[in-house]
C-alpha cells in the first residue's frame, strides 16, 4: 500500500472516529490541520481539505438530523405534559418553560385576548423579572405581540428596538426597555378559525430566530392552544358538576352523564396520544354513546362504520344525527350517530368533542404522510446528488420507508409540464409510495426510484401520471433497471443526461432511454465529455484555427454533409453560388487533406460537427 492511500486511510479513520464520538466541528478541523500541516506536497494539501470538507458536510447532517430528532422527542414529551394538566395556569406555565428550555431564550411570556378592550395583557411569564412588564397590555396591531394577535401571523425580529416593521407606543416601548428585550419571536395559540392569544419569547441580545425555530415555537403554540382549551373545556365541566350537584333529583343524570363524558374524553385523548387512528376513535365513541357510529370522510374513501356492542343495531325507524368534522374553513368529513333510542343534546355534545378528536387525528395522520414524502425526497436527493460515503446511509434510510434498494428499480427523471409542476410532484410522492418506491425533486425535477425492471413500460406510466390537465405530457428520461445505491446513483446519471438530451433535441413531452436516441445518444450518454470534446477538437482543429473563415467553413461543411455531398442542394442550402462553394471547399481541401471526403474521414467530420451543436444546445440547458 502507498504512502498517500494510507494517508487517506489515516484521514477516514479520523473522522469517523470524531463522528463516531460526537465531537465539535472545532475539534474536527483541528484533527485535520495537523494533518494539513505534516502534508509533504500540494496534491497532499487538496486531498486532506477534500476529505474535511466531506467530513463538515457528514458531521453538519448529522448535526441537523440529530436537532430534529431532539425537536420531535421534544413536541411529543411537552404534548403528553400539556394533555395531562387540567389547570390553565399550569399549562401556560409549563408551555413557557418549555418554550424557554427548546429554544433557549432568556424569557418566554403568553398574552390572552381580551375582546371587549380589544388588546392582549401578559397572562403567564418565565424569566421576565420586571413587575411593570407582567402587567403590560398590548392594543391589537402595537408591538410584536399585539400584530400576532390581529393576524393570527408568526412574527420575529432581530432587534425589537430598532425594527420599524411594528408599531412602537411609548408605554410598551418603555416596559421592553426596562425588562430589556431584543430579539423577540411571537406566535398565535389558535383554535380553528379563533386565536386564543399568544405565545412570544426573546433574548436580551439581537438574536435571529431561523424559520426552523419559528416553526418549532408554531407547534408548541397549536399543542398549547389544544390544551389551553381542554383545560377550559375540564373547567367548565367541573363547574357545571359542582352547579349540578346542587340541583334537584331531575338533573342528577345530566351530572352523571357529564362525568362519564370527561372520562371517556379523557380516555379518547390519550388513545390518540398512543398513535390511535380513526379506526380506534370511531368504536370508542360507538361504546361510550351505545349506538353506531359512522365515519364518512370527504376524500371519498370507504365509509368507517363502528357499532355498540351493547347497542342493538339501528332500523328504519332509528334516530340519526351528524356532525361535521372541520378544521377552520375546510371540512374534513362528517361523524354520524345512529341509535334507536332517543339522542339527547348531551350526545350531540359529546359527538361534536369527538370530532374534534376525530380531527385531530387526521390531521396527524396527514402531518404524518406529508413528514414520510419529505423524508422521502430527502432520500432521493442524497442517493441521486449525495457525497460517496452517505450511499450506505440513504439505504438504511430508504429501507426504513420502505423501499428496498437492493432490488431492481428503475430511474425516472421527469420535467412536469409547466401548468402542473406542483401537481405532479404530489401525484410522484404518492405513486410512489403506492408502490413502495421513492420520489422527490432534484434540481426542479421530479425524480422516481420505481420496483421494476421493464424501464421503457414504468417510464410510459409515469408520463401518463405526470401529464398535466390539459393533456400536456412530462418530459421523462429513463435508465434502468438497477439495484443498490450505487448502481441507482449512475442510473440517475444516465436518466437525467438522457432527458437534457431529449431537450436540447427538441424533444419536450416524450419518453426516451439512451438507447432510443440512436448514435448520439448513445455517445453523450456513455462517454465523458472531456473525451467527446477532444474527439470534436481534434477533428475541427485545423478549421477552428482560421478565425476568420472557421465559421464559414464550418457552415459549409454542414451544409455539404446534410445534403449528401450534393454541390447543388448544398450551395442553395448556403445561399451561394455553385462557384463560391467549390472555392470554399478547395480551401478546406487545404486544410484537411483531400482525403477527408473518404467514408471514413466524412464519418468522423459529419460527427463532430453534430457532437458540436448538440453540445452547445447542453450547455446551453445547463446554464439556464
Amino acid at each position: 500500500m502507498t504512502a498517500a492511500a494510507t494517508q487517506v486511510r489515516e484521514l477516514e479513520s479520523l473522522a469517523l472516529r470524531h463522528l463516531a464520538l460526537g465531537s465539535d466541528l472545532e475539534e474536527l478541523r483541528a484533527a485535520f490541520a495537523h494533518a494539513r500541516d505534516a502534508a509533504r506536497d500540494r496534491a497532499e494539501v487538496e486531498l486532506i481539505d477534500e476529505m474535511l470538507a466531506d467530513a463538515i458536510t457528514l458531521h453538519e447532517a448529522r448535526s441537523t438530523g440529530l436537532r430534529r430528532e431532539r425537536e420531535l422527542a421534544a413536541l411529543v414529551d411537552t404534548a403528553v405534559d400539556l394533555t395531562d394538566r387540567r389547570d390553565l395556569d399550569e399549562v401556560l406555565r409549563a408551555l413557557c418553560q418549555r418554550v424557554r428550555s427548546l429554544l433557549g431564550t432568556d424569557a418566554a411570556y403568553i398574552t390572552l385576548r381580551d375582546e371587549e378592550r380589544s388588546d392582549t395583557f401578559v397572562r403567564m411569564t418565565d424569566g421576565i423579572v420586571s413587575d411593570e412588564f407582567r402587567s403590560m397590555r398590548m392594543p391589537f396591531g402595537v408591538g410584536l405581540g399585539g400584530l400576532v394577535a390581529q393576524s393570527g401571523t408568526s412574527e420575529a425580529t432581530d432587534d425589537y428596538t430598532t425594527d420599524e416593521r411594528f408599531v412602537h407606543t411609548e408605554n410598551i416601548d418603555r416596559r421592553v426597555a426596562i425588562e430589556g428585550l431584543r430579539g423577540i419571536a411571537g406566535a398565535p395559540l389558535r383554535r380553528g378559525r379563533d386565536i386564543l392569544g399568544v405565545v412570544l419569547t426573546g433574548t436580551r441580545y439581537p438574536r435571529r430566530f431561523r424559520p426552523s425555530e419559528v416553526a418549532l415555537l408554531e407547534s408548541l403554540a397549536t399543542m398549547a392552544a389544544i390544551a389551553i382549551e381542554n383545560a377550559r373545556l375540564f373547567d367548565e365541566a367541573l363547574r357545571t358538576c359542582e352547579e349540578l350537584t346542587r340541583a334537584n333529583e331531575a338533573v342528577r343524570a345530566h351530572t352523571e352523564w357529564l362525568e362519564r363524558s370527561s372520562e371517556a374524553h379523557d380516555h379518547l385523548t390519550r388513545l390518540t396520544l398512543e398513535g390511535g387512528g380513526v379506526a380506534e376513535l370511531v368504536p370508542a365513541i360507538a361504546g361510550v354513546l351505545g349506538g353506531t357510529v359512522e365515519w364518512r370522510a370527504v376524500d371519498g374513501e370507504e365509509p368507517l362504520t363502528a357499532a355498540s356492542p351493547a347497542a342493538p343495531a339501528a332500523g328504519e325507524g332509528s334516530q340519526c344525527v351528524a356532525v361535521p368534522v372541520t378544521v377552520g374553513d375546510e371540512q374534513l368529513g362528517t361523524l354520524v350517530l345512529m341509535r334507536d333510542a332517543e339522542i339527547t343534546p348531551n350526545d350531540r355534545h359529546f359527538l361534536e368533542r369527538g370530532a374534534l378528536l376525530v380531527a385531530r387525528v387526521v390531521l396527524n395522520e396527514r402531518a404524518r404522510a406529508e413528514v414520510e414524502q419529505r423524508l422521502a425526497g430527502e432520500v432521493v436527493e442524497e442517493l441521486c446528488v449525495g457525497g460517496p460515503a452517505s450511499l450506505e446511509p440513504v439505504t438504511r434510510r430508504a429501507a426504513k420507508l420502505g423501499a428496498s434498494l437492493c432490488r431492481d428499480h428503475v430511474v425516472v427523471v421527469a420535467e412536469p409540464p409547466a401548468s402542473a409542476v406542483r401537481w405532479s410532484r404530489v401525484r410522484a410522492q404518492q405513486a410512489a409510495a403506492d408502490a413502495s418506491g421513492l420520489a422527490g425533486t432534484v434540481d426542479g425535477l421530479v425524480v422516481a426510484v420505481v420496483p421494476g425492471t421493464d424501464a421503457k413500460a414504468i417510464a410510459d406510466a409515469w408520463a401518463g401520471r405526470l401529464a398535466g390537465p390539459d393533456g400536456e405530457r412530462p418530459t421523462v428520461g429513463v435508465a434502468g433497471p438497477a439495484s443498490g445505491a450505487a448502481a441507482l446513483r449512475e442510473a440517475y446519471g444516465e436518466a437525467r443526461r438522457t432527458h437534457r438530451l431529449l431537450v436540447a433535441l427538441d424533444r419536450r413531452g416524450s419518453v426516451a432511454t439512451a438507447d432510443d436516441l440512436g448514435a448520439l445518444g448513445l455517445l453523450l450518454s456513455r462517454s465523458l465529455p472531456g473525451e467527446l470534446r477532444a474527439f470534436v477538437a481534434d477533428r475541427l482543429e485545423p478549421i477552428d484555427r482560421q478565425a476568420r473563415e472557421s465559421a464559414t467553413l464550418l457552415a459549409t461543411l454542414e451544409a455539404y454533409f446534410e445534403n449528401g455531398g450534393h454541390l447543388a442542394r448544398s450551395a442553395r442550402a448556403l445561399h451561394v453560388h455553385v462557384n463560391t462553394l467549390y472555392r470554399r471547399l478547395e480551401r478546406i481541401d487545404e486544410l484537411l487533406g483531400e482525403t477527408w471526403r473518404s467514408p471514413e474521414r466524412s464519418l468522423d467530420l459529419h460527427l463532430a460537427l453534430r457532437l458540436r451543436r448538440l453540445m452547445a444546445r447542453l450547455d446551453e440547458s445547463a446554464a439556464a
